[in-house]
């Protein structure tokens, strides 16, 4: 019926929350808007814009929209790096709703949404004069000069390398872009490259090939600490081990003990050889005592437990090492199995984040209490 469906309003639009009207020009915002239009119809550059409105401090979509309470967009951007950027204003530019029309059928998927297909303009479906518009078509027409020589690829396809999905920029958070040339396949922080001058991202681009060897080392290294902690792991649950199946069998046979006791003392308050204070009184010892010895029988029980959970882990995380011992560079498995992000800042600082880091910590915390508890009992 030419009524547009979308529920969530770009940028410069509103919602009336109350009454659920769309398509209010939210005043703030549209000054921004307009803002762009006018440097983009002068012959502006994207970069031109984006440092002007960086320069202004101006809020992006995302800081604005945080500050009103209205929409989260839930970017992944760090927020230092919360910035205009090219990408962000040719967005704006290319978007009809500005000039009051709304556009519809802008891209599909191809094989079940492996792949996504840009539609071209011509093909969209136009409703026009929808709403109120923030620009005029004059102006709106003039700013497109500034992106009709950026062709967009008809298809997106998915890239695969060993990191993908792992690489992201120290600085701003974001994922890395992937590049390849006859020399080699690197990669760099787009963020950087479409923000312009006030972003403090690496503009360089760097080798994937060191990339994955820094993993790689960092990951041998590792693999290391793991053989070294499954000794160091094995020689102190030997040690404690017996201490604890010591508490557990004292434990029981007491507590066994005490529990045919109390039965007696019931019995002799049952025959009258006992009087009831007295037997109550007995009764609430023996109680205790049988409490206290099975609490100390269920902590002995459950520091085996975990000592055991420990080293199983210890030992599956080196027979997965094992399998790739042999490997010279990194390989997908080692990246599946320890890697769980890798921030790169530039060339020469490069930090990886372990998936496993966590259970290390713990199990290293783990033996030095083992030890410690073995040297004061050496001690007594």
């Amino acid at each position: 019926n030419g009524i547009a469906t979308t529920w969530v309003m770009p940028y410069g639009y509103r919602r009336n929350q109350d009454t659920g009207e769309r398509w209010i020009v939210d005043d703030e915002a549209a000054d921004v808007i307009r803002q762009i239009f006018d440097r983009a119809a002068s012959g502006w550059d994207l970069h031109m814009i984006a440092d002007e409105l960086n320069a202004m401090k101006i809020d992006t979509p995302n800081k604005y929209h945080r500050r009103k309470g209205t929409k989260n967009y839930h970017r992944k951007v760090s927020d230092k790096e919360d910035l205009w950027n090219i990408e962000q204003l040719r967005v704006i530019v290319r978007r009809v709703e500005y000039a009051g029309h709304v556009a519809n059928h802008k891209r599909e998927s191809v094989h079940m949404g492996i792949q996504t297909k840009h539609i071209p303009d011509r093909e969209w479906y136009i409703i026009e004069n929808h709403h109120t518009p923030i620009v005029s078509q004059e102006v709106f027409d003039k700013a497109q000069h500034i992106i009709k020589n950026g062709k967009r690829c008809d298809y997106i396809l998915p890239i695969q390398f060993i990191l993908r999905k792992k690489l992201k920029c120290g600085n701003c958070g974001l994922a890395m872009n992937y590049g390849a040339n006859t020399y080699e396949e690197y990669c760099w922080c787009n963020h950087a490259r479409t923000t312009g001058k006030y972003s403090k991202c690496s503009k360089e681009r760097v080798s994937l090939n060191h990339i994955e060897h820094t993993v790689y080392r960092v990951i041998k290294g590792y693999v290391k600490d793991i053989r070294m902690l499954e000794g160091l792991m094995d020689n102190a649950i030997r040690g404690i081990r017996p201490k604890y199946e010591k508490t557990k069998t004292d434990a029981k046979g007491k507590i066994d003990t005490l529990k045919q006791e109390r039965i007696r003392q019931y019995e002799a308050f049952a025959s009258g050889q006992l009087s009831e204070i007295l037997y109550l009184k007995k009764k609430e010892e023996l109680t205790k005592q049988i409490e206290e010895l099975t609490a100390a029988y269920e902590q002995a029980k459950e520091f085996t437990e975990y000592d055991d959970g420990l080293m199983d882990e210890t030992k599956r995380l080196k027979e997965i090492a094992e399998e790739d011992n042999d490997s010279d560079k990194l390989t997908r498995k080692m990246v599946d199995v320890f890697i769980k992000s890798v921030y790169v800042y530039d060339k020469d600082r490069i930090e990886v984040e372990l998936k496993c880091a966590d259970f290390v910590r713990e199990a290293v915390e783990r033996h030095n209490v083992i030890m410690d508890e073995l040297l004061g009992d050496c001690g007594k």
